[in-house]
């Protein structure tokens, strides 16, 4: 795992870790209704032309599998998610990856559920990124974020932590 000053200082340097080192243009599926600072990451990342970005309804990660190209390098999603708090079945996203022979990571930020009330990891996700601010410092005392899983992509991220000072 490789822990941060914040949930945002994980999503945004395991967002960088995802991204092409070529110039090839890296293509992420978010779900519509995510956090909006990591929808905010994304959309800046989309208007310098550095990724391609397929939006889709929170209720649309049952249906994806069509979604995923070949250059697709993740599907993030949130869940529960916030602000509405709905779930999405992680399983169902990893299976439709799976069944697509997509290299895609299936990325959950998993703020809202604390380890105890879901394991996405066990469900099939790749990585998941956790504030730890919320339900495992508790009421704020405590600002810290997490990129936890593959063991490659969690080194590719702990390199960069260490050249940006996240």
């Amino acid at each position: 795992a490789a822990v941060f000053r914040s949930g945002m200082a994980a999503i945004s340097t395991l967002i960088d870790a995802l991204m092409p080192l070529s110039r090839e243009v890296g293509h992420f599926i978010v779900g519509r209704e995510g956090y909006r600072q990591t929808r905010n990451i994304l959309d800046r990342l989309k208007l310098r032309g550095h990724i391609e970005l397929t939006e889709i309804p929170m209720d649309g990660f049952g249906s994806l599998q069509h979604l995923i190209q070949p250059n697709t390098k993740a599907i993030f999603f949130e869940t529960p998610s916030n602000p509405f708090l709905k779930i999405i079945d992680v399983e169902r996203v990893a299976e439709q990856v799976k069944a697509a022979r997509s290299e895609a990571l299936v990325v959950v930020d998993h703020t809202f559920a604390n380890p105890l009330n879901q394991k996405p990891l066990l469900q099939g996700a790749d990585i998941v990124v956790p504030s730890l601010t919320k339900y495992i410092g508790g009421n704020n005392r405590t600002a810290a974020g997490a990129v936890i899983g593959l063991r490659e992509v969690v080194d590719q991220v702990l390199a960069l932590r260490g050249q940006v000072g996240n």
